[in-house]
């Protein structure tokens, strides 16, 4: 991987880390259960997981 591309994926992975701080922040506001609470944060590493490894092949 060169040095560019690198660079590329380190920023795409701060940005998701970043997207995901604010998604579970969003979770704690807006559950009203455990179980909505657990749903939410699941949903939200799942997605955000996988735009992170996407951002691994940059």
């Amino acid at each position: 991987m060169n040095q560019q591309a690198s660079k590329k994926a380190q920023l795409c992975c701060a940005r998701e880390k970043e997207n995901l701080v604010a998604e579970l922040q969003k979770c704690d506001w807006c559950s009203t259960s455990y179980e909505s609470f657990s749903k939410c944060y699941q949903s939200a590493a799942r997605e955000i997981g996988e735009r992170s490894r996407a951002c691994l092949t940059m």
